[in-house]
């Protein structure tokens, strides 16, 4: 028998709209390549600088991997081809906590991760630069 109490209405709400969201984007980017259709907004800092910024290649990198072109998909955009699994189980936490124990739960990182983070974030901007200039 599970003791558990049902979710509260409004958070079903929230999961479902979420999910609905999250469907249509992924059905844009499978039936959508971010090359031929103009509804894919250019990336502003490309523009302005010639420079890719650590997302470019990330649309089209979500469209080769929802066609199972896994490869192609890292090549385009490494670093967000290894944050999604990353990112997406962060989502789920910061869903899934209560309000109680936010303090303990694995979302409540430290300073020196986000520093981390940053830093990589940084560090492979400039090396993908470097190696694609």
């Amino acid at each position: 028998m599970n003791d558990t109490p049902p979710e509260p209405a409004p958070r079903r709400w929230l999961y479902a709209l979420l999910g609905s969201v999250l469907l249509v984007a992924l059905g844009g980017f499978y039936w959508l390549d971010p090359t031929q259709h103009a509804i894919f907004p250019p990336c502003l800092f490309h523009k302005l600088t010639g420079w890719n910024c650590p997302g470019c290649g990330g649309q089209r990198a979500l469209h080769q991997l929802l066609h199972g072109n896994v490869a192609a998909a890292f090549w385009l955009n490494p670093m967000l081809f290894l944050l999604t699994p990353l990112m997406a189980w962060w989502g789920w936490n910061l869903l899934h906590r209560k309000r109680s124990d936010a303090m303990d739960s694995p979302m409540h990182l430290r300073p020196a991760f986000g520093w981390g983070l940053l830093a990589a974030v940084i560090l492979f901007t400039i090396a993908r630069n470097i190696w694609q200039g």
